[in-house]
């Protein structure tokens, strides 16, 4: 089976999106976050796509070396940097890890030749230090050209991305899991259990591949580490998320304090299908929610259950929030879905047009945050 990356619009499960949550339910000392992704696709052969991410803005949970950091930070010409052992990571790379150093367009670039030129002298000038803080060895493969709409998903930009290429030969997922993770992971995240032991799970029971990305955010690079997998499923329409990450529970991770920093843990859902699906039921709560600026946000951030910001249609969208919930048990969470005209659904939510004086608009930090790059996640040749 090949594979290859491929870039999904962050509208689909809201990656990036700015919610108003009440400051008390906030830890703003914990920069850290743990998000699990499940996409199921009914449309043809029904399939699941699961991931789990963790990720942080700081370097003392992302141990990069300060200087790298912050010259990524500043580096306006930068869409991202990534890691990866997927073997198609751009079209002409075969089964070799990569990493690529992603260049918004110069518009001082003309012609092909200065494309290329220009990418690869900027690439060129972050390898080393890459190589170093990854400690492999990736050397120059090739400038590749996004000139497609996946151009344009990881940046809040209509600038072209230009990728500079540099691979190596390619590592197995869970030799690279240890060792990139052991590089760059804190003590503290690696102990601490949670959505961390989760990709472990995945790495055990999928031919799974990992990412590493950092990506300029306000000046502060969001450092992202990613274990994701796709395979087949006999019901998209019976919707167990905690069954397909191959976990019997899952428990939030030890960096956070019991009950506190609700949307520090976070599993969302999308189910894709070619026909109207609407919620038939559900094993946990579904959390009434009341809209603030357009966004879907529960009236208590305390309570474990579910957010429906799509309950019926050709995409249905969830995200799930622990509340005080420290674990869950498999099955807790299920749903199942059906055929629209015969579903039961969600209250509508109170629109609120304004924000009240006492809710902070925080970021809803769910795989890479605003203006950073869109989820990547595996998908069949």
């Amino acid at each position: 089976m090949n594979w290859y990356f491929v870039y999904v619009a962050a509208a689909i499960l809201g990656i990036g999106a700015v919610s108003a949550m009440p400051a008390s339910a906030q830890d703003s000392n914990i920069p850290f976050h743990e998000v699990a992704n499940v996409i199921v696709n009914a449309t043809k052969t029904p399939s699941a796509t699961v991931s789990i991410t963790l990720q942080s803005t700081s370097i003392n949970d992302m141990m990069i070396d300060p200087e790298l950091v912050g010259r990524v930070a500043q580096d306006d010409r930068i869409a991202y940097i990534a890691l990866t052992n997927e073997g198609a990571c751009v079209p002409g790379v075969g089964d070799e890890s990569c990493i690529l150093v992603s260049i918004l367009r110069s518009g001082e670039w003309s012609t092909i030749d200065d494309v290329q030129s220009g990418a690869k002298i900027i690439g060129d000038s972050y390898i080393d230090e890459l190589n170093g803080a990854f400690d492999t060895s990736a050397e120059f493969h090739s400038v590749y050209i996004r000139y497609d709409s996946e151009a344009r998903l990881s940046q809040a930009s209509d600038r072209v991305i230009v990728s500079t290429v540099y691979t190596m030969p390619r590592e197995d997922t869970a030799s690279m899991f240890e060792k990139i993770g052991g590089i760059i992971l804190s003590p503290d995240i690696r102990s601490g259990g949670g959505f961390y032991d989760v990709a472990r799970y995945i790495l055990a029971a999928h031919d799974a591949r990992m990412l590493f990305s950092m990506t300029p955010n306000a000046g502060t690079p969001l450092m992202q580490m990613r274990i994701a997998a796709e395979f087949e499923i006999a019901d998209p329409h019976s919707i167990d998320p905690i069954a397909l990450f191959s976990a019997d529970s899952i428990e939030r991770s030890a960096m956070f304090s019991r009950g506190a920093n609700p949307l520090g843990s976070i599993i969302q859902v999308a189910v894709i299908s070619s026909d109207k699906l609407g919620l038939a039921s559900s094993e946990s709560e579904i959390l009434p929610t009341r809209i603030i600026d357009g966004d879907h946000v529960p009236l208590q951030l305390n309570t474990p259950g579910w957010i429906f910001e799509s309950a019926s249609g050709k995409l249905i969208k969830a995200k799930y929030i622990f509340g005080t919930k420290d674990k869950i048990e498999g099955g807790d969470i299920s749903f199942t879905l059906r055929a629209a005209e015969a579903a039961q659904m969600p209250a509508e939510p109170v629109p609120t047009f304004s924000v009240p004086a006492e809710i902070l608009v925080i970021i809803l930090a769910v795989i890479i945050g605003a203006g950073a790059a869109a989820w990547f996640l595996m998908r069949r040749a």
